[in-house]
């Protein structure tokens, strides 16, 4: 990754300009998990997921999240076309030989459209030997009646509480109540989205995703610190704040019954959440704007338990807990992640389900530049989506 910036401040009516810039450039050894299904014939599913963190090696650190999915259709022999998402998400801090520092929190998404060629013989995969079933009979299997894929789509509508403190080295911080100090709003709303692989005849993969953002302004009624922000009653603040969840899983049911099942298993949740403050306020007849934005990335390894149960006939009432507690260098915290759902297989491979989704994020990070900053953050509401199963 070659990355530069530049900024540059002139004043009114003043010959000179104060500017300042940097550029690096970091080679990054990158370590990932790749996975490719051909779902029909001709059409390919792809993903990537690709991390690394660094730690002060030669004057670099940082975290670095690298994430693909794309679907690839080949109507001809050798040519096709693909369409993909792209994340590259950046928090990267490189220090000179003359203690001075460039630091860059980037994050880069969007679509990709591509024509592929490939060229070269087709190497067959070779038959598998044929073997006894002993599982559960068709129809009873993950509730996917039984497929291979399932995917969800649908909405979310979490309640939102939240508490942070950014504290520095001249200022211990103010524990904020982000929605009461500063108005951001209890409730959001948010696309949910669902998709599950049977690997094997015990064995899933699943990833989930939803996010949402929250803006307001407010007249702060008592005083704040937010880092070195120091923030009045009577303020005018406006403040912004998100969170994106993604979340990972392979699930292994190691007790199975023909209506039951009971598995463990381990996964990857990955949360992004920011803020930031923007407040005017007069002080000794000096109006004056102060402005602090943060933003913490929590990716975590979790473990978990996981149920379902068919009460009725193409109804699947399911369940599971995750949880991971984080400890390393410069952060620790929690992370619990519980949901409950009952599904409706209304039509053969198509049905309706209706969930209640509860994550917790308590994290405290000591920053780059020495500060240190606590979220506490907490999400919970209902689910309502359409389900398909092939």
């Amino acid at each position: 990754m070659n990355i530069s910036a530049n900024f540059g401040i002139k004043a009114a009516n003043k010959p000179d300009s104060a500017q300042a810039g940097g550029s690096f450039t970091a080679p990054v050894p990158m370590f990932g998990v790749y996975g490719d299904w051909e779902a029909f014939p001709h059409l390919y599913l792809r993903g990537t997921f690709q991390t690394l963190y660094i730690n002060n090696v030669e004057s670099y650190g940082g975290l670095i999240r690298d994430r693909r999915l794309a679907a690839e259709w080949y109507p001809y022999t050798n040519y096709g076309l693909g369409l993909g998402w792209h994340y590259i998400g950046l928090a990267v801090r490189k220090t000179g030989a003359n203690g001075g520092y460039v630091q860059m929190n980037y994050s880069i998404q969007g679509l990709s459209a591509y024509v592929t060629a490939a060229f070269g013989a087709r190497q067959p995969v070779a038959p598998r030997p044929s073997k006894l079933r002993i599982e559960p009979p068709p129809g009873q299997d993950f509730g996917l009646m039984p497929r291979t894929v399932s995917v969800a789509i649908g909405g979310y509508l979490p309640s939102v509480s939240s508490q942070g403190q950014l504290s520095s080295s001249s200022n211990s911080g103010t524990d904020i109540d982000l929605e009461n100090s500063l108005g951001l709003p209890t409730s959001s709303q948010s696309l949910v989205l669902d998709a599950a692989v049977r690997v094997g005849d015990r064995s899933l993969i699943t990833a989930n995703y939803f996010a949402f953002s929250r803006s307001s302004s407010t007249t702060l009624t008592h005083t704040i610190h937010f880092g070195n922000g120091t923030y009045v009653p009577g303020a005018f603040v406006s403040a912004n704040g998100g969170l994106s969840y993604f979340g990972f899983s392979y699930r292994y049911y190691f007790l199975r019954h023909p209506r039951w099942q009971i598995g463990g298993g381990i996964g990857l949740d990955e949360l992004d959440v920011n803020a930031s403050i923007v407040g005017i306020q007069t002080v000794a007849a000096v109006t004056d704007t102060v402005r602090r934005a943060v933003a913490v990335a929590a990716p975590a390894p979790m473990l978990g338990l996981f149920a379902d149960w068919e009460v009725l006939r193409h109804f699947y009432l399911r369940g599971s807990a995750e949880y991971m507690s984080i400890a390393v260098s410069d952060a620790s915290g929690s992370i619990t992640d519980d949901r409950a759902a009952l599904e409706w297989y209304a039509v053969k491979q198509y049905g309706i389900g209706l969930g209640y989704h509860y994550v917790a994020l308590k994290v405290d990070k000591t920053l780059r530049t020495g500060s240190e900053l606590k979220f506490d953050y907490l999400v919970q509401g209902p689910t309502l989506y359409l389900m398909a199963a092939f």
